[in-house]
């Protein structure tokens, strides 16, 4: 809905992705990756062909995203305990997104709804994790201070955004 909405061009979705589909999926370079499910300190969830989680080690995102860099600008880990990840994918260069304890899927909704309502407004990614941060500290201000942003393998502080 937002006026910058045409310089985007959405890929399709990929749901319950196996280590192979996200492999192949990462083939189209996307500019920004938005990943949403489980986490844990040690990596994230993916799925196997039967269906049943995988914890993908943060030494496997590291060697999926460092194929990226220069091309992937943001990444947002939509998943609790990603914060180890996101620390360890941004430095290839990306802001990353994590959150370095249990999040709710409702706050990490409200974070999804301000962050990509900004970008929609062309505004920039600093601008558009403010409106995030404001939407979760309207809708679920306990989650607000469990959200980081990482680039270059360097923690940033969004008071200073």
């Amino acid at each position: 809905r937002g006026k910058a909405r045409d310089k985007f061009e959405f890929l399709q979705p990929k749901l319950a992705v196996t280590i192979r589909e996200l492999v192949r999926a990462m083939n189209d370079k996307p500019h920004i990756v938005h990943f949403s499910g489980h986490g844990a300190s040690e990596g994230i969830y993916i799925t196997t062909d039967n269906n049943q989680p995988k914890l993908m080690p943060t030494e496997a995102l590291q060697s999926l995203f460092k194929q990226l860099q220069g091309i992937t600008r943001i990444v947002v880990l939509n998943a609790c305990y990603s914060a180890e990840q996101a620390k360890t994918i941004s430095a290839f260069g990306m802001y990353v997104v994590g959150n370095k304890l249990k999040i709710t899927d409702a706050a990490a909704i409200s974070f999804s709804i301000g962050f990509y309502n900004g970008l929609g407004e062309g505004k920039s990614f600093e601008n558009s994790f403010t409106d995030a941060i404001t939407v979760v500290l309207c809708d679920n201000p306990a989650a607000a201070g469990m959200i980081e942003v990482w680039l270059d393998g360097v923690q940033l502080n969004p008071k200073a955004f």
